[in-house]
């Protein structure tokens, strides 16, 4: 993780573990704890930031669907929507 320009180790150990974002936004917005998930996700909810200066390096974005020779323009057409409109809305760079 970094803090400002610094890469930092932080201890992700605790009663509970979950790598599901909807998963630990709800525990998160039930009080159960503190969640490292995404600002846009966070914000649907209206949860506090607690720690403003932590952040992730970016992550890729994955579009899952069956392995095939030829993947149905449908298929491409909706990649190329949501790969667009979530830049447009600036969820990933």
């Amino acid at each position: 993780m970094l803090m400002g320009t610094r890469k930092v180790s932080v201890d992700l150990s605790g009663d509970l573990t979950c790598d599901d974002l909807l998963t630990v936004r709800t525990f998160v917005a039930m009080g159960l704890g503190i969640g490292f998930v995404p600002a846009f996700f966070a914000d649907q909810l209206r949860l506090v930031r607690v720690l403003p200066a932590l952040r992730s390096p970016l992550t890729g974005l994955f579009f899952a669907y069956p392995a095939q020779k030829f993947v149905a323009s449908r298929v491409k057409r909706f990649i190329s929507f949501a790969a667009a409109n979530v830049k447009r809305l600036h969820l990933h760079p």
